[in-house]
């Protein structure tokens, strides 16, 4: 996740238009390794949108992450109109850089429309605003575990994070279970003038793009955890491999978000998890499911 502040983040989801699909997206100076999958997520979903009616939001995405993302070079992203209908449209999308695709999500868009209504409840989560902030827990870790502490970076980020369940599996004592559950938001409540910022793009779109962005951050962990006693974690390879959301309803970002998650399966050197996202007053919003890649490159210890 992006090193800095909300106005950060927020230039890094404005786009140069190319032409009437062609967008370039860039990631934050200095970023080293790979490009962040909900960055380059979120760029895709906002390219996808500015081809779309306002008026039709997004509501299901499916992704695949590629190849690692250069850092040092700009993203291309090709939208392709598949199909408009009179109350859905698709689009596919594909992310170049230096010539090779790194990324592709298939989108679907539709009209605003009421129907039946039924939604899985909220879990019971500690109130956010009574927990430790992520300053504190960082701090704790660190003092705690020094060692494995040493490998992260602390830098701040545009993003709160609450933890309502235990720290990372990389900082537990041992094996635990496939869950996670976290409260997050931005640091700072979002002004109308930087929304306008976006030009032909409705508020909730950003925040659309910004939500998708924050829930590749913790996903990947769960499946994780219950094997946090034989990770060995210089030995590891691990990244996203697909990624699926569906929204159900519009949330801002800028207030809490619950993001319940478990992992019911790791095989074949592939974790897979799931998550719910709920609003403060516990409206599900979205879902999620994604897959990673956990590649053991040298032998666990037995």
């Amino acid at each position: 996740m992006l090193r800095g502040n909300v106005p950060a983040l927020l230039d890094l989801l404005h786009l140069e238009r190319i032409d009437s699909n062609l967008y370039l997206g860039r990631s934050p100076e200095g970023r080293e390794g790979r490009v962040y999958g909900g960055q380059v997520a979120a760029q895709a979903t906002l390219a996808a949108q500015r081809t779309v009616d306002p008026g039709w939001p997004i509501h299901s995405l499916h992704a695949y992450f590629l190849r690692p993302g250069d850092p040092r070079r700009p993203i291309l992203y090709l939208v392709e109109r598949i199909r408009d209908g009179r109350s859905f449209a698709t689009r596919r999308i594909v992310a170049h850089q230096a010539g090779r695709a790194v990324y592709s999500m298939d989108a679907s868009f539709q009209v605003r429309e009421q129907g039946l209504h039924h939604e899985a409840p909220m879990p019971e989560a500690h109130d956010p605003d009574r927990l430790p902030h992520q300053r504190e827990v960082h701090a704790e870790m660190r003092r705690q575990y020094p060692e494995q502490a040493a490998r992260w970076d602390w830098a701040p980020r545009p993003f709160d994070f609450r933890w309502a369940s235990e720290s990372w599996p990389e900082f537990a004592d041992g094996p635990r279970e496939p869950e996670l559950t976290c409260w997050f938001r931005l640091t700072r409540p979002l002004a109308p003038s930087e929304l306008a910022a976006f030009n032909d793009l409705p508020g909730s779109a950003v925040h659309t793009a910004l939500l998708v962005y924050a829930s590749d951050h913790t996903i990947l962990d769960t499946a994780l955890r219950p094997h946090a006693d034989r990770i060995d974690w210089d030995g590891m390879q691990i990244a996203s491999l697909d990624h699926a959301m569906w929204f159900h309803d519009e949330a801002p970002v800028d207030d809490w978000i619950l993001y319940q998650q478990d992992a019911p399966s790791s095989a074949a050197t592939r974790g897979l998890g799931r998550g719910s996202l709920y609003t403060r007053d516990g409206r599900l919003i979205a879902s999620a499911i994604q897959e990673s890649l956990m590649r053991q490159l040298s032998p666990p210890d037995p």
